[in-house]
This record gives structure tokens, sequence and C-alpha cells, in this order.
């Protein structure tokens, strides 16, 4: 399945194409404005995700290094479902 794929997936709330994503290293748009300009904050031992046009912040994750983002990442990609599980199925049959 090809990244864009995965980014409409994910939005959709398909964690599985969310995880995807983290693992990739990539981040979905942001939820307020659709920008893809995130960027990651730091402070004590808590990483984030934010929307440098809009301002959206993803949920803080207490990591043990600042080399440990990939929950930060994942809590960013990872959005409420949009689709019940059996739609997602119809979905990816149809893709």
């Amino acid at each position: 399945m090809e990244q864009r794929q995965l980014i409409k997936r994910a939005l959709l709330g398909d964690h599985e194409a969310a995880k995807r994503l983290t693992d990739a290293g990539v981040l979905v748009p942001c939820p307020g404005c659709g920008s893809d300009n995130i960027v990651d904050w730091y402070r004590h031992n808590e990483v984030w995700y934010q929307c440098d046009d809009c301002g959206w912040q993803g949920p803080s994750v207490y990591c043990e290094g600042f080399q440990d983002t990939e929950q930060a990442r994942l809590e960013w990609n990872t959005r409420a479902p949009i689709l019940s599980e059996s739609e997602l199925k119809k979905l990816e049959e149809t893709t």
C-alpha cells in the first residue's frame, strides 16, 4: 500500500495504518488545519508533536531519552475511528 493510501486510512481511524506510518517516520497532517508543518517539542522527559501553523498539539508522552519519540509519533498519527471495522474492511477490499 502506498504512503498516500496509508495516510488516508490513518485519518479514517485505521490504527494499523497509523502504526505503519509511525514505523516509517511519517507524520499525518494536522487534524486542526490539515498542514504538514508538524514539529516536535521536548520538555523535561516529555515529547509531543504540534502543528507549527495552527498550534494543534498531540498528547505528550514520557520518554527515557530524546531519541525515543516513536510513541509520540504514534499518538500524533492515531485518529479516532471514523469508520467501523467492517466499513474499513470494505474500503480495503476496494483499494
